[in-house]
Order: structure tokens, then sequence, then C-alpha cells
């Protein structure tokens, strides 16, 4: 989807219906629609930790899917929705955003698809990092991360039941801290409603370099957030990659989307 007519998308909900309900952009490790093509025609990702995560993906496998219908389809998949773009634009609105749409053409194939959540699917749909003033504006943050040391950002998460959210920092000399969800307040757990949620605002500060964050999201209610912390601390520094602290979120159990960005000197 182009970039204006998306972020004009956002702001027409926003000023209608209520707050955005369509699924947040994936996490670094969900395939690119280039990579969901290549899978839907019999290819394999090119980055291997992409492929170990695919699996675990609803995101992903509904992706492989949606490109794998169009190539059956053929062509007049391309046509059709082209055509139909301004009544899908007047459904948006109708709808409140109720489901987010893309159309991709390319190599002859068209794809349409609605990304849904059916009843008992994961509670954490999607999370993206971006400048403070992006985020509140209901913007879509595009291309490669990076904020320099001052730069104010936030987090918008997509929650598709009640749950409780977290949100943690691997630093780039690799402490790994809890942070409060809302800044407005030092509880490290933000009991999350259905619909999006807004985490922050972080300031951009210390060391510059690779910053790591896990958006956390679980059912259950939890209490222990620093015990976590230190647990998280132990096996990062035992296995000295991302892989594994997502391993061992997951085995709390809870959902986890990872975001990372490039933080330079200002």
């Amino acid at each position: 989807m182009d970039d204006r007519l998306e972020n004009a998308i956002r702001r027409w909900g926003r000023q209608e219906e209520g707050p955005l309900s369509a699924a947040a952009g994936p996490t670094e490790f969900c395939l690119t629609f280039a990579e969901a093509e290549r899978i839907a025609r019999g290819g394999q990702p090119s980055r291997p930790a992409v492929a170990a995560h695919v699996p675990t993906c609803d995101y992903c496998k509904g992706l492989v899917a949606d490109f794998r219908e169009a190539l059956a389809e053929g062509p007049s998949a391309a046509q059709e929705p082209a055509r139909k773009t301004p009544r899908t634009i007047r459904l948006f609105r109708g709808a409140g955003l109720a489901v987010a749409a893309s159309l991709l053409v390319g190599a002859g194939v068209g794809l349409f698809f609605a990304l849904h959540r059916a009843p008992g699917a994961p509670i954490l749909a999607g999370a993206e990092v971006g400048l403070q003033s992006y985020i509140e504006s209901g913007l879509t943050p595009k291309g490669e991360r990076v904020f320099a040391t001052g730069d104010t950002i936030m987090f918008r998460v997509k929650v598709c039941g009640d749950g409780c959210l977290m949100v943690f920092n691997l630093e780039p000399r690799g402490r790994l801290v809890a942070l409060p969800p809302k800044t407005t307040s030092t509880a490290l757990v933000y009991a999350a409603r259905e619909g999006v949620v807004t985490l922050g605002p972080y300031e951009v500060r210390d060391v510059a370099g690779r910053e790591t964050c896990f958006v956390v999201a679980t059912r259950q209610v939890v209490d222990d957030v620093r015990r976590r912390t230190a647990d998280l601390q132990s096996v990062y520094d035992r296995a000295g990659n991302v892989e594994a602290v997502v391993e061992q979120i997951t085995a709390w159990p809870a959902e986890v989307k990872v975001i990372s960005f490039e933080h330079v000197p200002r």
C-alpha cells in the first residue's frame, strides 16, 4: 500500500469510528512480501532466522497463504482489487477500520488480503516503533529504524484480547532492563484491553549502537518482572543472542514481538 494512502487511512480512522484496529506491521523476524511470494512459489526465505520464525507466526503463515491463493487465481486477481479501490476505502470508513487491507501488484500477480484473527488466536497481533510525533499522529513509520540520542520514541501495539503488556530493552552493551510500559507510572506491567495501545514515550539515551526491544504480552497476571528480567539477563549472558531470550519469554508462557533499531549519536 502506498505510504501516503496508508497514513491517510490511519488519520481517517482516528477521526471517525474510534481507535485504529488494523493489525500493526510485522517484526524484523516476519516475512517481507518478497519472501512470502518466494515461499508461495516453493522457495525458502533467504534469512535463516526468518525460516525458523515462520512456522510459529500466524502473520507469516497467513501472508504465505494469501500469496498462494493469489497465485492460484492468476492475473485477474491483480485487476479486480485495483478497480474497486475507492469502494474499499469507503468500507474502511464505514467499519471503523475493522480490518487492514493491502494491495500488491507485482510480476503479474495482485494480492488483496484482510488480516484477521480467529477466536483463540495470539493476543499480540503486532508492534511497531517510531518517533513520538509519528505514533501519536497515527502515522506509519517506514524503512530502517534509526534514532538519535535525545529522540523520543513510542511503540504502537495491536492487542487481540485483554492481557498484560511488558517492555524489555537489550542495550548495545548487553544489559537487559525492564521499562515501564507507561512512563507516567513506575509499574512494569500494563493491563491492556483489546485494541491498539501506545507504550512510552521513551528517550533514546546512553551508549549508541544496536538497540533491541521485546514487547511482551501474556494473558496471566505477572507480578515478578524484576526476577524475570534477571533470568533473561542470565540467558543472554550465556547464549549471547536474541533468539535465546525470545525462547525463554515464550516459555513463561507469553508472546513477544522483537523490534530492533539503530541508536546513533546526535
